[in-house]
């Protein structure tokens, strides 16, 4: 099982390919911006599964 955590201090969307090349069963982002902002493009799998969690919609805590 692999499990990462990551503080991508926000633009998670613009970096995402970066994490999701090393294929975490398990990802922790601190720092993402809110799931509505998100978007990976045709080349990025979305993933399985997603808690975020966070007062301010650029930067909160993303489980994946």
């Amino acid at each position: 099982m692999r499990l990462i955590s990551w503080n991508c201090q926000g633009a998670f969307r613009k970096k995402a390919d970066i994490i999701l090349a090393q294929q975490p069963d398990i990802l922790v982002v601190q720092e993402c911006e809110h799931p509505d902002k998100l978007d990976f493009g045709v080349k990025t799998q979305w993933p399985n599964d997603f808690l975020w969690f966070g007062d301010n919609q650029h930067k909160g805590l993303d489980y994946s």
